[in-house]
């Protein structure tokens, strides 16, 4: 489940990124880490909201994708907060 491509990322970040939401689901349902990490960083969260994928909050909050206090971390609450806004 924890396969990555060339640059670190794992499918449920490629899902994330991609606006995918039930695949997303399922990934999350077998247990894919929603707190890896990319080569950059990134994390699913991060991905999604990067990519405007707002409807992508709901299954990664539902696994308990939550962030702790460090540089990177903050990043991902602001990606957070920035889906959870309502669209223009």
């Amino acid at each position: 489940m924890e396969s990555r491509d060339r640059f670190g990322t794992t499918p449920l970040s490629h899902a994330a990124r991609r606006g995918h939401v039930e695949a997303a689901a399922l990934l999350l349902k077998a247990e894919a880490n929603f707190r890896s990490r990319d080569e950059t960083g990134w994390t699913a969260l991060r991905w999604a909201s990067d990519a405007g994928h707002r409807d992508m909050a709901g299954p990664l909050h539902g696994c308990g994708a939550e962030q702790e206090s460090d540089v990177e971390e903050e990043q991902d609450r602001i990606a957070e907060t920035v889906l959870q806004q309502p669209e223009i």
